[in-house]
């Protein structure tokens, strides 16, 4: 599995960091969380090296954003293939851990991430494992999507790993016109307790009919919706012509 390093911090920021009496000033500080404490201590540097120090932590975290994602696959990859998760005993039975209960005790925050980035990963594997650790969460959906001669076109690979989703349909719209790509867009909700309920049963439905995942039961279900409506909008426009007709003056002719 490749290693994935963070560059180090810069050395004035590590130096003044060790002055204000951080413990171990040898170690990387943008490994270290900033508590409240220590946000007090760096804002007693001066300006430009309390700057130097912000933002080469919110560096780190950037790049630990980038590359978690491939490498939590990564890892749960390798811990499945070696059935290094039977080394560990669950606290709960005192037998070795299955696989999903090893990941459900190393991730409990992340236990979905962790299986999907897994998944992503396996999908994959005949790209070389060094490239995979590098990609973005984002940019895989487009991978996944690719041939395996292309998805290992040195020139993709590259823009997978250092440009954004955009940028990289782009790429291979304009590089490889023959692969067919879906971008995937990020849509966010916020409903109310009641309505997600709704909303889960809608879509648990639509996977009880044969809905792949949730985005497509999600589609299914948006098209049921219009379907309803384009309905009811026929049945409103029916109605209105009926009374229309029923409303208008008899023919004289008819009257007599």
């Amino acid at each position: 599995m490749a290693h994935l390093s963070i560059p180090p911090p810069t050395r004035t920021a590590l130096g003044n960091f060790a002055e204000v009496g951080m413990k171990s000033p040898d170690r990387d500080i943008t490994t270290q969380s900033i508590t409240p404490h220590r946000m007090v201590e760096i804002l007693n540097l001066p300006d430009d090296q309390a700057e130097a120090v912000l933002f080469d932590r919110l560096r780190h975290l950037d790049r630990q954003d980038k590359l978690s994602y491939a490498e939590r696959g990564l890892i749960c990859r390798q811990v499945q293939n070696y059935m290094l998760h039977k080394k560990r005993d669950d606290p709960e039975t005192g037998n070795p851990c299955t696989f999903t209960r090893w990941v459900r005790l190393s991730s409990p925050w992340s236990y979905a991430t962790v299986h999907k980035a897994m998944r992503d990963v396996e999908a994959l594997k005949d790209v070389p494992a060094e490239d995979v650790a590098e990609i973005p969460p984002s940019n895989f959906p487009v991978m996944l999507q690719l041939s395996t001669e292309v998805r290992n076109d040195p020139q993709v690979l590259e823009a997978a790993k250092t440009q954004h989703t955009e940028e990289l349909v782009e790429h291979i719209r304009t590089h490889h016109p023959s692969q067919h790509i879906e971008h995937r867009k990020l849509l966010r909700f916020k409903p109310e307790e009641s309505a997600a309920q709704k909303i889960e049963e809608a879509l648990e439905e639509a996977e009880r009919r044969g809905a792949r995942n949730r985005e497509e039961a999600l589609e299914w279900v948006s098209g049921w919706a219009m379907d309803w409506l384009r309905f009811k909008q026929e049945e409103l426009e029916i109605y209105r012509a009926m009374a229309a007709v029923s409303d208008a003056p008899e023919d004289e002719t008819c009257s007599g």
